[in-house]
């Protein structure tokens, strides 16, 4: 569970930061936001998966204890990020100088 404790410890800090420059930035553009996403949810999305995926092919007291012990850090770490305001306004934001106002109302009409 170092690892993870480790990926969990980094995504949080990265979100922090971009919050921040979201926060003070007048406008932002694709480049300074959904790269650095990416960036930031990959690596424990991908040990994560992985985890999952022995969890369910080779499963052993060892694996499945510290997959029982992560589960619940994991979850709130995504959930975090995924409620995260200001990543949120600034994707509205983008949507919205895209020119896909259409798209936009109709997601929001349907949320």
């Amino acid at each position: 569970t170092p690892a993870v404790s480790s990926l969990l410890d980094q995504m949080e800090n990265d979100l922090g930061e971009l919050e921040q420059f979201l926060e003070k930035a007048d406008a932002v553009e694709f480049d300074q936001v959904l790269p650095k996403v990416e960036k930031m949810q990959f690596p424990l999305g991908y040990a994560w998966g992985v985890a999952g995926h022995l969890n369910g092919v080779q499963n052993g007291e060892e694996l499945r204890q510290a997959y029982e012990t992560n589960q619940p850090k994991v979850v709130q770490a995504m959930t975090s990020f995924a409620q995260s305001k200001a990543l949120y306004e600034a994707l509205n934001q983008l949507q919205v100088d895209a020119g896909d106002e259409d798209f936009y109302k109709q997601q929001q009409q349907r949320a």
